[in-house]
């Protein structure tokens, strides 16, 4: 799930994340996932 997260960020050309938890978090400033999968997503990194 990183992987495709950091993919994600990449194409979207947003700021480069220095951690797991940030490249969850640019994308859901980009409105790319939900509240609700970001909690799940914390959880896994």
């Amino acid at each position: 799930m990183i992987d495709i997260c950091k993919h994600f960020v990449s194409a979207l050309d947003l700021k480069e994340p220095e951690t797991y938890s940030e490249c969850i978090e640019r994308l859901t400033k980009a409105g790319i996932i939900s509240e609700e999968q970001t909690e799940s997503m914390h959880m896994m990194v």
